[in-house]
């Protein structure tokens, strides 16, 4: 299941006023997670491409394949951060390779691309950044340089890239904060939110108003994978015709894929993303996908399971390490009473 947009007329009133802010200047909206910052992105580049070129910018690819159906069906231009630099290299510099830091499992260099398109001149009318505090500033600098107005959607509390924890300020240097925050968390259940609460270092999450089962801590044998996947069958073979996201490090998604692909492909559709395999996945179906812990951002499943909880450390920063936590927590799954 793709990511489903509510119509206009759901949307409430301190949305329809970000939705609308004036294009004379650039702009930064903070919210927590479910409070719609997607839904807004989408709607304003809709809206704003009607007038001239228009892109909508996203953390990275499950992201984008996830919205695509939404997006599309608005009219929209909507690539990943480093598609973007590609495309630019490509259609304003003629050029097929774009800069990378070795040794960093192909990493752009950032600051060798703000400089490459420096004088490339304006490009867009406006441009949209979902996830911007996790969008290297020098990337959005230079967009910003290549448009008349941008407009980023930002929650500081799930920058989950070391190094980046102070980026809001950053942004602000480019754009004005609104003054409609937004408040309201239309997506998780009051108890997941809650049990994500824990892990949130910054602004407390904004409120949900709906109801459901609390999250569950289960401990399994260390370095054993016999009764985790028992368990995730069982659970996935009484959930059948959902959609179930499994959460895990780099290192354990296509062990999780070996073991359950088998079991649960006659019952099920398995698929699982991986950041260096160019594998299909589509969105659009029910059943298990499995996503590490860099590339579940901005998401939804319908139940979600946490696989080796305790490999979420995988970097040397702990502040990063708990946002990773609080995002696969209150990031991921629906209250699907909630129409919006």
């Amino acid at each position: 299941m793709g990511f489903i947009i509510p119509d206009y007329a759901s949307l409430d009133p301190e949305q329809k006023e970000i939705l609308n802010l004036n294009v004379s200047k650039n702009w930064v909206i903070q919210g927590g997670p479910g409070t719609g910052k997607t839904v807004l992105a989408i709607y304003r580049a809709a809206q704003l491409a009607k007038y001239g070129k228009t892109v909508l910018l996203v953390y990275n690819r499950p992201l984008k394949l996830f919205l695509a159906e939404a997006v599309e069906s608005k009219g929209c231009e909507v690539k990943t951060y480093n598609e973007w630099v590609t495309d630019a290299y490509k259609n304003y510099l003629g050029r097929k390779k774009v800069p990378r830091i070795s040794g960093k499992r192909g990493q752009l260099d950032y600051a060798q691309v703000e400089k490459d398109l420096y004088n490339v001149g304006e490009k867009y009318l406006h441009a949209i950044f979902d996830e911007a505090q996790d969008c290297p500033f020098e990337l959005l600098r230079t967009v910003e340089r290549m448009s008349k107005n941008i407009t980023c959607f930002v929650d500081p509390n799930q920058e989950i890239l070391p190094g980046k924890l102070e980026s809001l300020d950053m942004i602000k240097t480019l754009c004005v904060e609104a003054q409609y925050p937004l408040t309201r968390n239309f997506r998780n259940t009051k108890q997941v939110r809650d049990a994500s609460a824990i892990f949130c270092r910054g602004a407390q999450p904004a409120i949900a108003f709906f109801n459901g089962p609390k999250p569950e801590l289960i401990e399994f044998p260390s370095r054993d994978y016999e009764d985790l996947t028992d368990f995730i069958c069982d659970f996935c073979e009484d959930h059948i015709g959902d959609t179930i996201g499994i959460i895990t490090d780099y290192n354990s998604v296509s062990n999780l894929y070996d073991d359950l692909e088998p079991r649960l492909s006659d019952t099920m559709p398995v698929q699982m993303f991986k950041t260096m395999k160019k594998t299909d996945f589509d969105f659009e179906q029910s059943g298990v996908q499995i996503f590490s812990f860099g590339t579940m951002k901005g998401l939804e499943f319908d139940h979600v399971i946490i696989a080796r909880i305790e490999a979420v450390h995988t970097s040397n920063d702990e502040d990063i390490d708990f946002n990773r936590l609080y995002v696969v927590l209150i990031v991921k799954q629906m209250c699907t009473k909630n129409p919006k």
